[in-house]
């Protein structure tokens, strides 16, 4: 993949994860240098195992979404009726390329992705605000964990390109009036 689509992939993940780093970080300074806390119209416990069904649920959905979203592309591009946003084409030309056609798919999964995880760890760190608990932001950083694992390299999103490559090519021989 081109360094010019490359490059603002890696500054928007990077973003997400330093904000978010940084906010985990303010949460954590303050929990553990006040005093405590007015009660909360629940309890801390019911607020936790919010925060828990809320990850579990964002976890699953930032694997499944993506993967809906680059099946969804894969079949139109096989076919030959995928088509760019006009926001894509005005900051990077024409999509004519499976290639170029790939970038852009896989920078709306990896930001769908990484964004389904951004929340509730955010929730985690709102959450040790609101009790004073340090635990919540155990599951912000895992879920910092996960968003780091989506980072985009050079050789993984090679990789990526490679396979989706593969995937498009299969799919238009099942294909017989498709475009090639």
């Amino acid at each position: 993949m081109p360094k010019e689509r490359l490059r603002p992939m890696q500054i928007i993940v990077f973003a997400l994860l330093q904000s978010l780093l940084f906010f985990a970080l303010i949460a954590a300074f303050i929990a553990a240098n006040s005093g405590p806390r007015p009660a909360l119209p629940v309890s801390d416990e019911v607020l936790r195992y919010a925060l828990l069904g809320i990850t579990g649920l964002c976890v699953v959905l930032s694997l499944v979404i993506p993967r809906w979203q680059v099946k969804s592309a894969i079949d139109r591009i096989a076919a030959g009726t995928w088509r760019a946003h006009p926001h894509i084409t005005q900051l990077y030309g024409d999509q004519d390329g499976d290639d170029a056609k790939l970038a852009s798919v896989y920078q709306s999964q990896l930001i769908v992705g990484c964004a389904l995880l951004e929340a509730p760890a955010a929730a985690g760190a709102v959450l040790t605000l609101a009790t004073g608990s340090l635990e919540p932001l155990i599951v912000t950083a895992i879920l910092f964990g996960l968003m780091l694992l989506r980072f985009p390299l050079s050789g993984t999103v090679s990789h990526w390109l490679d396979a989706q490559r593969g995937r498009i090519e299969a799919r238009r021989l099942e294909l017989p009036g498709a475009r090639s």
